[in-house]
């Protein structure tokens, strides 16, 4: 199975051009699961892909946070990853050592 688009892995590295930082002490970074590939910040970003569907499953598997504001995305996602993508157009601010998995569309 391929992706219906280009997907890949996007890594928020740091918190300033070009200045290292140091990643927060949470207790997880968070994974996020986007439709649309987006900066959410100044910083150095890293994009890796595109990726097949059996390493998106991975990726996800640990939890994500659903940032899919379509409801028919939504349901395409939840069908090509086999779970369940809730419908949630929020805005996403990635801190440093958080993943996002970019569903890009063309």
């Amino acid at each position: 199975m391929a992706w219906a688009g280009p997907a890949g892995i996007v890594d928020r590295a740091t918190s300033e051009a070009s200045r290292p930082i140091q990643i927060e002490n949470r207790s997880e970074n968070k994974v996020y699961l986007l439709n649309s590939p987006v900066l959410t910040d100044y910083g150095d970003w890293r994009l890796e892909g595109p990726i097949s569907v059996e390493e998106a499953r991975e990726l996800l598997s640990g939890g994500f946070v659903s940032a899919v504001g379509h409801a028919g995305t939504a349901e395409l996602l939840s069908d090509l990853l086999g779970v369940n993508v809730p419908v949630n157009r929020m805005e996403v601010q990635m801190q440093p050592g958080d993943r996002a998995l970019v569903l890009r569309l063309n």
